[in-house]
């Protein structure tokens, strides 16, 4: 028993470094232009000219241009879900240096905004670890344990279940490949989804994967958002929701899984709890338009033009409400 816990001894002294050391040089090496920590310093350098913040997922980094819109930052990753949202949009709010300057803050309500398909998601680590508090999350989800070595791996094993981002990394060296193309946070999409030999069937396998088998309304996101309003109404921010742009072929495809009333109920319960809140729903604007989306649910740099002109023509001509 005492050789073991020597050779144990010896084994966690010589590992916890190494793994440090490996977690080190893959967070400020191999991730360092990563498209979420180059946003994120892109933001930390702004800050202070941001007025209007657009967070939620993928869908305003493909559509919502900066350039058009003054004043403006998309704060959002792809895949992200409200419960990460939610403390990032609190890290923020409680730094006033950060908080300031902004005014409005657009969240996302489309059909797929509280789909539990990524409910559990908190990835990836090596990014979230320092917005989420594991401690919290593991208490509301009833497993506070768990949580305590996803946090330890979050801090020590970054790297681990990564070795596609390695890849990638050593191949954009080897290839010479360009980083994407970032401007405060809008992320360009250069495909048309108008080309595809079979867009509905495109559309189809996109909708089954977001939503077969997943509840439209799991209910930790929905707690989340409505944390996400408190606290920006305790902060005395203007909120706006937004439903973001689909084409024709998403929106039968994600019917064909939802119920009925879709979203409905949700959105119903939302305008009655905040009758104040603006809803801007472009989501069938252009649904005669599939040459403005690069795939079935992200607007491509001319969807996003125009649907910025049209955003930036709402923001200059502010109404009390909106539904």
């Amino acid at each position: 028993m005492r050789t073991f816990l020597i050779k144990l001894g010896i084994f966690i002294i010589l590992f916890l470094p190494l793994t440090v050391g490996v977690s080190w040089l893959f967070n400020n090496v191999i991730m360092d232009n990563s498209i979420l920590l180059r946003v994120d310093r892109d933001f930390h350098q702004h800050y202070a000219s941001i007025h209007t913040l657009f967070l939620g997922d993928s869908h305003p980094q493909s559509a919502v241009r900066p350039d058009i819109i003054p004043n403006s930052f998309v704060f959002a990753a792809g895949s992200e879900i409200y419960t990460q949202t939610y403390y990032k949009l609190r890290h923020v709010l409680n730094e006033p240096e950060l908080a300031d300057s902004i005014q409005t803050v657009f969240l996302p309500v489309n059909d797929t905004s509280f789909s539990m398909r990524l409910a559990n998601r908190l990835g990836p680590y090596y990014y979230w670890i320092r917005y989420l508090d594991f401690t919290e999350i593991g208490q509301k989800r009833g497993q506070p344990i768990a949580y305590a070595f996803k946090q330890l791996e979050a801090r020590l094993l970054t790297y681990f279940g990564n070795g596609s981002y390695l890849l990638k990394f050593v191949g954009m060296l080897v290839s010479g490949e360009e980083y994407s193309d970032l401007n405060r946070g809008y992320t360009p999409q250069y495909d048309n989804f108008d080309r595809r030999p079979s867009p509905l069937n495109d559309a189809r396998d996109l909708a089954m994967g977001h939503l077969q088998h997943a509840a439209i309304n799991n209910p930790e996101l929905v707690e989340h958002f409505h944390s996400c309003i408190q606290l920006l109404q305790d902060h005395n921010k203007d909120v706006v929701l937004i439903r973001y742009p689909f084409s024709y072929e998403y929106h039968q495809a994600i019917y064909e899984y939802l119920p009925t009333d879709g979203i409905d109920p949700i959105l119903a319960d939302i305008r009655s709890r905040y009758p104040e809140i603006p809803i801007l729903d472009f989501q069938d604007v252009y649904h005669s338009q599939r040459d403005h989306f690069s795939d079935p649910h992200h607007l491509n740099t001319n969807g996003a033009e125009q649907f910025s002109l049209n955003l930036a023509h709402w923001l200059g001509n502010r109404p009390i409400a909106v539904q």
